[in-house]
């Protein structure tokens, strides 16, 4: 009969229970943060106007400041175009959750309402992008419009 030696080499090492136990409580931890952190498909997390109206309200703030009120005070430094683009960016995609409070879900002229906000962020994010002080300033005041006109019919 013939004999094969195996070298110590060859035989897999046991992995250590420590390392094995930490993966498989790192994995739990993760699964539940993705849980708490995305609703279930066809699942819904509840929206307080109050909230989103605040992260709007904050952002919409910074790309006034920024536009306008910076470069005054930096004696025409340009304005922060980065940041703007940033927030405007933010503001669009908190319009996006509008249409999901509760109380509007159903209501279409809000859905058009929150559309038009995204709408107008968006297209003075492009052109804070292109560093147009006097194109950001007239896409500002669209923007400011379409404010006015959800709260000429809403009021939170």
């Amino acid at each position: 009969m013939c004999s094969i030696k195996v070298s110590p080499k060859m035989v897999p090492k046991e992995r250590p229970r420590a390392m094995v136990k930490n993966f498989a409580v790192a994995a739990v931890v993760a699964a539940v943060a993705l849980v708490l952190v995305f609703p279930a498909p066809g699942g819904s997390q509840e929206i307080e106007v109050g909230e989103v109206m605040s992260r709007i309200e904050g952002a919409y703030t910074e790309v006034v400041n920024s536009l306008l009120i910076f470069p005054v005070q930096e004696m025409g430094d340009e304005a922060p175009f980065d940041k703007i683009s940033e927030r405007l960016g933010e503001i669009a995609e908190t319009a996006r959750l509008l249409p999901r409070i509760e109380n509007y879900e159903d209501d279409s002229s809000f859905r058009n309402f929150a559309g038009g906000l995204e709408k107008r962020a968006g297209e003075m994010a492009a052109l804070a992008k292109k560093k147009s002080q006097a194109e950001s300033i007239t896409a500002l005041a669209r923007l400011q419009a379409a404010c006015l006109e959800c709260h000429k019919n809403f009021r939170f």
